[in-house]
């Protein structure tokens, strides 16, 4: 098998993701941005360009063409420093590893405020331009193969369902779940296993 040299882009995105209604959470708030700005020494611009020059799709995550929109809390103390990175969600395969690796050499670039704050925003890691992954900040792998749709993974979900192949089904609704963890429907059809 002949393999792919890998180009990384990172694509930031500077505008505000506004999720619909349906996808609104109170914890995911369209401002993220703007409290970065207030708590990062180097603004906004600054932060997205740290991350943008640190960050690597891990190389297992490509071989498993894993994909998904990672959900970030980070919480930073009155003092300025990096309390705690959480992840409300998991994509697993090195990719929470590599964003906490980025996010821990921000340390000693935070503003020292009265107050807590806590930052939400979501990382959205894809292959190629299909599935087209939401996200805040999106880093993009090319050069690895083609990565199954959103549709694809759903109708697959579905025929392992009409074949009562409930594991293969289960996977499948996880696999959507990842790529979409606001989507109520996906939550839904995974209740109901």
């Amino acid at each position: 098998m002949k393999v792919t040299s890998i180009f990384i882009s990172c694509l930031i995105l500077f505008s505000n993701i506004s999720f619909s209604q349906t996808q609104q959470t109170e914890l995911f708030i369209p401002n993220y941005l703007e409290l970065i700005e207030q708590r990062y020494l180097d603004g906004k611009d600054g932060f997205l360009k740290h991350f943008y020059l640190n960050i690597k799709y891990p190389g297992t995550a490509r071989e498993k063409h894993r994909v998904g929109q990672l959900l970030v809390n980070l919480t930073i103390s009155p003092n300025g420093e990096l309390k705690e990175i959480k992840y409300l969600n998991h994509l697993g395969e090195g990719i929470e590893e590599a964003v906490s690796d980025v996010l821990s050499k921000t340390k000693g670039q935070w503003i020292a405020t009265t107050e807590e704050s806590s930052i939400n925003f979501s990382v959205a890691f894809q292959m190629g331009d299909d599935p087209e992954i939401e996200g805040d900040i999106k880093v993009v792998a090319y050069g690895n193969g083609d990565c199954l749709s959103n549709k694809e993974v759903e109708l697959k979900f579905y025929k392992a369902m009409k074949k009562n192949k409930r594991k293969i089904a289960m996977e499948l609704c996880e696999e959507l779940i990842r790529r979409n963890p606001f989507s109520g429907e996906y939550k839904k059809m995974y209740a109901d296993f």
